[in-house]
């Protein structure tokens, strides 16, 4: 199930760093996301028990962004949450540019 990521702007000014609005996730126990930046970044995912982005659970899942080529990062731990939220760090000292934001879910 594909769920729409709000709260992220298409561009990061140099050492800018974001995070989304928490996406309802309904108890889903697998999911990932994708990103791509033309500069240096780092992308987090935090999953949270609340719809509302309150309560964390689980650690912070993050991997490096390297310059115009694509990466996600994933979970299929069985823990269930009720929303996730996206942050990504701009680590160059130019806007970045961010392209292909997807957010994938499965039970």
């Amino acid at each position: 199930m594909y769920r729409p990521v709000t709260g992220l702007p298409a561009q990061l000014n140099a050492s800018q760093t974001l995070t989304s609005n928490p996406v309802v996730t309904g108890g889903l126990t697998r999911g990932a996301v994708g990103i791509q930046s033309d500069h240096a970044a780092t992308l987090n995912v935090q999953r949270y028990i609340d719809a509302a982005g309150l309560v964390p659970i689980g650690a912070v899942i993050t991997v490096a962004l390297v310059a115009n080529a694509p990466n996600a990062v994933s979970w299929n731990d069985g823990i269930p949450c009720g929303s996730v939220t996206v942050q990504v760090a701009n680590s160059a000292g130019a806007v970045a540019n961010l392209t292909n934001l997807t957010l994938l879910l499965a039970p």
